[in-house]
């Protein structure tokens, strides 16, 4: 009853549409668990004790984060005998321990169903495991007599010895003469999978379908959890592996966990289940027996891409039911259920929106030209940061009404102890930009308080751990993350057009294997599709929009000619020019317009029903339907071959501020709407933007540092307009409001031409880090530490400049700090006042009445990467990476060397500037 309670509240708490309380007399949402960011949290080798845990859990809530994820995955060499086996009494405890820890810091937890990944173990018998099948076809010619043995013959064809661990299995055998006849020889099967038969005389084809399982054991199991991947099509399967968590949570009497993980579909070579045939013939209509020489073969007939469709069909179906089986049974436990769809064989917006919490991934680092960024080369994944992709998580949670959109960040943003804090926030804005709101940092290792610097390590992320540099100043990061998510956590989704997504022209490919719509492969299928085209326009116009199945618009309804489904309201639906839609989806289609909703059509009204059963006969009720709406073309339904041209004479707004070369998203609150806007491109904004909501007031709120004031603000009929001034990398936040405020206007500073340079002597104090603290510098140029002297060559940590200077004579009271070229962030502190801390481009801070007449004092506390102190290890020959499994890699998966690196440049490089400014009052 406990956890059925905490499900409700949280449900109630994640689900909702109200806006989080605010402050008193502050325009930000209170900050919460869920608005600051979580962490996957590595359990190697379960290796963990109650001291420690709470060591780690109070770094971290200290450091400004909202919770973990645990990942109990493989061990440190050295610790074997302090490794828990997994769900055991013991590990159990410890999992209580963290729960109830985590309660009283106000931290939440989230738990994956497994180790490593994906779900498996040692539970998973060959039976219940994820299965591959094989397509055997051969000639002969009859009356000959054939004898073969089947499974051998196709493991000789694959060069595959035979293994006890292993179950091979025919799942058909036909034989077929001229494409008509056709023969089961399954009845003639022995035991031992032979085959002796005797064809009428002419020319046969025979084709087998042979099953082989298991395929896959798990990656990076946790000691206790090894064992053979599961089969994700088969919910009794699931059921059976589910029953270990069962028997170990009964026995907990802690705390519940907010939600259980299923990570990205890595079920490699999954492509069957045991009742596969049967659960065809039931969904499809028709036995995929009789159809084997179109499905296996290598015929690129019509039919046979009809029936390859079908089975990809059913295996998407099968593997949804998979996932909606583990949504219930996390439900049952009190908790969500997060799930990453991107990998699967699915319609992902299906997928995605079957979790309580989709959660979508970001890997490498995406191509943004802002002046200062650093992209190293190798880790710059323009095809793995495509907004197009990142919209499908954020689209299905839209569209469904679940508030939190999770995502995976940060993993391979640059190679280990390279990430500085100005690289993830670009990555992070990013994110925020296309929807996103509940980062999850990949992330941070269990590491005991006594293991050796740089203590316990996961290989594949960018470390967020506390034994990093960047750990110095990244609560001022996690702040920022946790405005802008309070932002984006608030209200609901503002987007005005729904555009379907048509899968069905991805499943009609000329393969029997099924394709998953992974994040990492895009170009097979997304890149190039008018879909894409489609949906790169609306971003590039400024129009707001969410994506849609078929499932979804069946769920829909019309109220008032909006488009309403189970979470939101929308203007308009967009159909993309696309070869096949079902033709339930376009009845139901048909059947809104008449209730008043709008539709476009791209290009084209022709359209194929996919599928092969009856297909003829459905495609003729599909083009008298089609015919229909193109002869009864009404103002809400139209043809459009200029999209946004049609978009606009719809009365669809778009926001004008994308011509700026700035975006946004946009949602809706009690009172108007918020706005998140960056500048992601290479020059600065300062100018007029005009809104598409007519507000009465519009505030400029800086997630940076909090603050905020009212904006100059021009009003219009159906629109407003704001003047913004926003350099490369920076970012905000716009409170627009259908009422007056009484707020402080904000500052516009204007900057003058004159910058008067800070120089002189500076005193460099290291403060923290190693491997050894250098001795107290005095220097009169700023350049990299590391070519002061051999020490401060290895030198990772933080060091500190002061310097005094003397007041420029010129008559303003308004400065900005300049900080130039900053490696990598930096404590600030004028005349012993502590102003702000700069992580992020553009290192920049205006000083507004801070100077005094005559002498005052800098102090600049810069901290660099973690990566000559690396670098250092790795030349000595430290043997700091012990690590079971795959030890410590580079993002190619060898092994990780950085004795090869450069010294990364450290410090203060400047040139460190003050530029008179003046308020701006135009």
């Amino acid at each position: 009853m406990k956890r059925i309670l905490v499900l409700i509240m949280t449900m109630l708490a994640l689900w909702g549409c109200q806006e989080p309380g605010t402050e008193k007399g502050e325009p930000w949402p209170a900050i919460t668990k869920e608005s600051k960011p979580w962490t996957y949290w590595w359990w190697m080798g379960s290796a963990v004790d109650k001291s420690n845990l709470t060591y780690n859990l109070t770094q971290l809530q200290t450091g400004g984060f909202g919770g973990v994820h645990i990942i109990p995955i493989y061990g440190v060499k050295g610790e074997e005998e302090n490794f828990i086996p997994y769900l055991s009494s013991e590990w159990m405890d410890m999992l209580d321990y963290t729960l109830d820890e985590a309660t009283r810091l106000g931290l939440g937890v989230d738990m994956t169903i497994g180790t490593g990944w994906p779900f498996g173990g040692p539970q998973v018998t060959a039976e219940m495991a994820s299965e591959r099948v094989h397509t055997f076809v051969t000639t002969l010619q009859g009356p000959s007599e054939l004898t073969l043995n089947v499974i051998d013959s196709v493991r000789s064809t694959l060069n595959r010895r035979h293994s006890d661990e292993q179950l091979w299995q025919i799942a058909a055998i036909r034989a077929y003469a001229d494409h008509e006849k056709q023969v089961d020889l399954f009845s003639l099967i022995e035991n031992d999978h032979s085959l002796v038969w005797k064809p009428e005389p002419g020319s046969w084809t025979l084709v087998a379908l042979v099953t082989e399982t298991p395929v896959q054991q798990v990656k990076r199991a946790a000691p206790g959890a090894e064992g053979n991947v599961l089969d994700p099509f088969s919910v009794d399967h699931l059921q059976s592996y589910l029953d270990r968590f069962d028997q170990a949570f009964a026995s907990s009497d802690g705390g519940t966990v907010r939600s259980f993980y299923h990570d990205s579909y890595e079920y490699y070579g999954a492509e069957w289940t045991d009742d596969f045939l049967e659960q065809f013939k039931q969904r499809r209509g028709y036995d995929l027996n009789d159809h084997l020489l179109e499905f296996a073969g290598e015929s690129e007939s019509e039919n046979a891409k009809r029936i390859r469709s079908d089975y990809k069909q059913t295996i998407a179906e099968l593997h949804a039911e998979y996932i909606l089986r583990i949504a219930e049974w996390s439900h049952t436990k009190g908790s969500l259920l997060r799930n990453q769809a991107h990998g699967s064989p699915t319609n992902l917006l299906d997928t995605y929106a079957a979790a309580d919490i989709p959660e979508i991934e970001i890997f490498g680092a995406p191509d943004l030209d802002i002046p200062g960024l650093r992209r190293e080369e190798g880790f710059i994944r323009e095809d793995l940061t495509d907004p197009a992709m990142l919209r499908f998580s954020s689209s299905a949670a839209h569209v469904a009404g679940r508030n939190l959109v999770a995502c995976e960040t940060c993993t391979w943003l640059s190679d280990h102890f390279r990430v500085s804090l100005s690289q993830v926030k670009p990555q992070v804005d990013l994110l925020f930009l296309n929807g996103i709101n509940h980062i999850v940092y990949h992330g941070v290792a269990y590491s005991p308080r006594d293991a050796i610097w740089p203590g316990w390590q996961f290989y594949a992320s960018t470390s967020f751990a506390p034994t990093n540099t960047i750990w110095y100043d990244i609560q001022s990061l996690n702040a920022y993350v946790a405005r802008c998510q309070s932002v984006l956590q608030a209200g609901k989704p503002d987007n005005d057009i729904l555009v379907y997504f048509p899968v069905w022209d991805i499943w009609h490919h000329n393969s029997h294997k099924p394709l998953g719509l992974q994040v990492h492969n895009i170009e097979n299928w997304l890149l190039e599709t008018p879909f894409y085209e489609n949906v790169t326009e609306l971003v590039t116009n400024g129009f707001t929009f969410d994506y849609i199945s078929d499932d979804q618009i069946a769920r829909s309804a019309v109220e008032q000619g909006e488009w309403k489904t189970e979470g939101n309201r929308y203007k308009l639906l967009v159909v993309p020019d696309c070869r096949f839609i079902p033709e339930t989806t376009m009845q139901n289609i048909a059947g809104q317009i008449e209730k008043g909703a709008q539709v476009l059509f791209v290009d084209t009204l022709e359209k194929k029903v996919p599928g092969y059963l009856q297909h003829a006969e459905r495609q003729a009720k599909m083009d008298q339907l089609v015919k229909s709406l193109a002869d009864n073309e009404t103002d809400k339904m139209k043809l459009a071959v200029d999209l946004s041209k049609a978009l606009d004479n719809r009365g669809i707004q778009r926001e004008k501020i994308t011509d700026h070369g700035i975006d946004f998203i946009r949602r809706k609150i009690n009172d108007g709407r918020t706005y998140f806007i960056a500048n992601q491109q290479s020059i600065p904004l300062h100018d007029w933007v005009e809104l598409s909501f007519p507000a009465k007031s519009v505030l400029i709120m800086d997630p940076l540092t909090g603050k905020y004031g009212q904006a100059k603000l021009k009003t219009g009929k159906n629109s407003c307009s704001v003047y913004l001034d926003l350099e490369p990398g920076k970012s905000l936040v716009l409170k627009a409001l259908n009422h007056k405020v009484a707020t402080n206007p904000w500052t516009y500073l204007n900057p003058q031409a004159d910058a008067y340079i800070i120089d002189g002597e500076w005193s460099v104090r290291f403060l923290k880090g190693g491997p050894t603290l250098p001795s107290l510098l005095k220097i009169r140029k700023l350049e990299s530490w590391t070519s002061f002297n051999d020490t401060t060559n290895w030198f990772s940590g933080t060091a500190e400049y002061k310097i005094m200077f003397r007041k420029p004579e010129v008559n303003s009271n308004h400065w900005i700090l300049d900080l130039g070229s900053v490696r990598e962030s930096a404590r600030v502190f004028v005349n012993g006042d502590s102003i702000a801390t700069l992580w992020s481009i553009p290192f920049q801070i205006p000083l507004i009445e801070k100077l005094k007449p005559g002498e005052n004092e800098l102090v600049i506390q810069v901290t660099n990467l973690a990566a000559n102190r690396i670098r250092y290890l790795d030349t000595m020959g430290v043997p700091w990476k012990k690590f079971h499994n795959i030890n410590f890699v580079n993002i190619h998966y060898q092994p990780f060397d950085a004795s090869v690196w450069d010294p990364a440049p450290s410090g203060l490089l400047g040139p460190v500037k003050l530029i008179p400014a003046t308020i701006r009052s135009d």
